[in-house]
């Protein structure tokens, strides 16, 4: 009889078990909304601010070896 279920012996911890589960999807869900609604505000900030953030990171790819370039040139002139 120990290792039967009979009546309510795990009724209510499968309840519980499965009333957390719905809870935490429901959390989540909720989560994903508020991010949704957060990146679509983005988007037309993101479209403003695109030449910009690609002129910039091309610059700072590009330039870094230039900007090492004139530190080197600088160091040779104070010599």
């Amino acid at each position: 009889a120990g290792s039967s279920k009979s009546g309510d012996d795990g009724d209510n911890e499968e309840d519980t078990n499965t009333d957390a589960t719905i809870q935490t999807r429901q959390q989540c869900v909720e989560r994903l909304v508020e991010m949704k609604a957060a990146l679509e505000k983005m988007r037309p900030l993101e479209k403003k601010l695109r030449y910009q953030i690609d002129k910039l990171l091309a610059l700072s790819t590009l330039g870094a070896g230039t900007f090492a370039a004139e530190g080197r040139e600088k160091e040779v002139e104070d010599d």
